[in-house]
């Protein structure tokens, strides 16, 4: 069975699930359950850096993340009846 690829790229949507380590301390940048956009993956740190959805087109500088700190996933639209 092929597992299916599940690294994290930019324009992904992301959950933060975890605080992240920042000079030696763990601090919550976004909080828990924010959901994000990913702007930018360096893969030379594996830092993933994302962004508020609602705050994206204000151009604020994206904090960034471990892969395991965040969970990839999609908003769905459900219409109210």
């Amino acid at each position: 069975k092929v597992e299916e690829n599940k690294m994290i790229k930019v324009g992904d949507t992301v959950k933060v699930i975890s605080s992240t380590k920042f000079n030696g301390e763990y601090v919550t940048f976004y909080p828990i359950e924010t959901i994000c956009e990913v702007v930018e993956v360096d893969s030379r740190t594996n830092a993933i850096g994302v962004v508020p959805i609602e705050a994206k087109n204000f151009r604020c500088l994206p904090y960034y993340y471990k892969e395991s700190e965040l969970e990839k996933g999609s908003l769905e639209w459900i219409v109210s009846e």
